[in-house]
């Protein structure tokens, strides 16, 4: 919900704030996971999560005018419209 307030309410993007919450989730996610996959998995999840707090990726992701801001656009739209239709 985080992510559609920075896209449609102008001003709001927080870098300090995601950058904590995408620790905070591959925190969780690894210790779900340590105890049922390998290494190797647990190694992706964390490079998932090290791209995630690239803070040039994040403002560019956030920023009208950006090469990434239609996609981030975009990603807003379907993750929405699959809440909206109960698909998540």
């Amino acid at each position: 919900m985080t992510i559609f307030s920075y896209v449609k309410v102008d001003f709001t993007y927080d870098r300090g704030f995601l950058l904590s919450a995408v620790n905070e989730a591959e925190e969780q996610m690894v210790t779900l996971i340590k105890n049922h996959l390998t290494d190797k998995s647990i190694g992706r999840v964390q490079s998932v999560a090290a791209t995630l707090r690239d803070t040039t990726l994040l403002d560019n992701a956030f920023r009208k005018g950006s090469s990434l801001y239609p996609i981030t656009l975009k990603l807003v739209y379907e993750i929405n419209r699959a809440l909206d239709s109960g698909d998540l």
